[in-house]
């Protein structure tokens, strides 16, 4: 057989198992979607049940306020809008409810899409073995095949995150302005659905200038800048002249800040799932700002006893961040448990061996990055969820590097 032709068959092999591939997870969780939403999924909880009351208010009223029947920016409009054009499609009753079943049709869907550009970040930074691993890592891992059961941010988030790194790859790649305008905008649209996305922007820049590959590297961060703003602009003049200021992401980053800072301290609390007696006292006696307090708390804390919030900021939260799954697995999906651990250890195995595998070093450095940043925060297992993702695919690399000796 001819090189060309044997090298069109193997590719023709890699998109046969890839298809495959997401045809397995579409099946397992759009088979979660039918079997479990009208049953215990049937009530929203918690956030989702608030982004559906924000969404009935915005189509109503005109009004886009999250728990609040005036306008405000408490939460950033990119999940509340995404449910909002479902619910107008799709339509929607006065009483609580919604088209629920649709909406995590469409999400199972939108992980089906970020296993395909999973498959791909893989494919170009590795090659198709890690590739079509890393998609089939994922499309096993019980949280992902579950996950669109949450009318929650993690799923659209962790879609344009994901999309975002596969066309900053190929615009650093190839030096093309396009491609960066389209990863700003894409890394535009993350932040607008969860906001500690920003400062991912700058990762695969940083990593490029240090590694020596500079050519056109301003041109493309420029490029990349202006689809950022282009994205960003109608949310920052809705709030110049909605609320009177022009708040850039959101006005609540100090509740998961504060949420965080009492060391290994945890509360059921009726709004907040994690709150410590720093966070109680700030709501309960009205102390001001959120953000402010809880940075003068996190001082204080490292002041008075280093050595346990130096602890509670690096292994404790890591810890509470990756040592269990966001969601819990039932049926079939409880003998898929244990790939969390394979994706998490093995994923940051490969961050710790990138520093000789070039190959994922632009992956483990927006892992590094986004844990750094999931450190500050309330740590929890839905938080680290966007992270999963890249951490298969430097799973999927070390196994391959197992394999090959």
């Amino acid at each position: 057989m001819p090189v060309g032709v044997k090298g069109v068959h193997k590719d023709g092999i890699y998109k046969l198992l890839l298809l495959l591939v997401i045809l397995l997870y579409l099946f397992m969780s759009i088979n979660f979607v039918l079997g479990y939403s009208n049953t215990v999924f049937k009530e929203l909880q918690g956030d989702a049940k608030y982004y559906e009351i924000t969404v009935k208010q915005l189509l109503q009223k005109g009004i886009y306020g999250y728990k609040s029947e005036v306008p405000n920016a408490y939460m950033t409009p990119g999940y509340p809008l995404f449910l909002a054009l479902n619910y107008w499609i799709f339509g929607y009753a006065d009483e609580p409810g919604g088209p629920h079943v649709e909406i995590r049709i469409i999400q199972a869907i939108i992980g089906a899409l970020t296993l395909y550009y999973i498959f791909l970040i893989g494919s170009r930074i590795s090659g198709n073995n890690t590739g079509i691993l890393a998609a089939f890592l994922l499309a096993i891992y019980p949280t992902f095949v579950k996950a669109p059961m949450y009318l929650l941010t993690e799923v659209l988030a962790t879609f344009f995150l994901v999309v975002f790194i596969y066309y900053q790859i190929t615009a650093l790649e190839g030096k093309s302005p396009i491609h960066s305008l389209v990863s700003g905008a894409l890394i535009g649209l993350s932040v607008l659905t969860r906001p500690t996305g920003f400062v991912l922007l700058f990762v695969p820049f940083i990593y490029s200038y240090i590694i020596g590959n500079r050519d056109r590297l301003l041109r493309l961060f420029s490029f990349t800048l202006i689809g950022f703003i282009l994205i960003m602009t109608p949310w920052v003049a809705r709030n110049v002249v909605a609320i009177g200021s022009p708040v850039p992401f959101s006005t609540h980053s100090g509740d998961p800040l504060l949420a965080g800072v009492d060391p290994y301290y945890y509360k059921l609390g009726p709004e907040y799932r994690y709150h410590g007696p720093t966070y109680e006292k700030v709501v309960t006696e009205k102390l001001g700002d959120k953000l402010s307090y809880g940075l003068y708390a996190i001082k204080e804390g490292f002041r008075e006893k280093p050595l346990l919030y130096l602890k509670w900021f690096t292994i404790g939260k890591f810890t509470r961040s990756f040592g269990i799954p966001w969601v819990s697995s039932e049926g079939y999906l409880a003998a898929l448990y244990p790939i969390h651990y394979i994706v998490v250890v093995l994923g940051w195995m490969g961050a710790i061996i990138s520093i000789r595998a070039r190959s994922i070093q632009m992956t483990s450095s927006i892992v590094v990055v986004a844990t750094a940043l999931l450190l500050v925060f309330v740590p929890e297992p839905r938080y680290a969820f966007p992270i999963l993702p890249l951490l298969s695919i430097n799973a999927a690399e070390v196994m391959v590097r197992s394999w090959r000796g």
